[in-house]
């Protein structure tokens, strides 16, 4: 996940189209870019080995709720984006 915006926000509940839940709500998950912050996503957190191990996150849609990082200070968030790779089980 990308976001372009003048700090981190945390991504405090992540839920797929199959009913999979993650989150990124630790700031340390955050890497910083050139115009922005970037961000694995973990597995499912409802899966055996959870969020570390667990199931890769899958599905035709995700929602994303966002939170910025601290009050404190106006937070301006340009743009996100998510970045997906196509299964080789969907036709072609």
């Amino acid at each position: 996940m990308n976001l372009v915006g003048n700090k981190k926000w945390l991504a405090t509940s992540i839920r797929t189209s199959l009913l999979q839940e993650s989150v990124l709500d630790v700031a340390g998950d955050w890497e910083q870019t050139e115009d922005g912050y970037s961000a694995r996503f973990y597995c499912d957190q409802n899966s055996p080995g959870e969020l570390n191990n667990g199931d890769e996150l899958k599905g035709n849609w995700v929602i994303i709720d966002l939170q910025a990082e601290s009050g404190d200070t106006l937070s301006t968030l340009v743009n996100t984006s998510v970045i997906f790779v196509e299964s080789n089980k969907n036709p072609r």
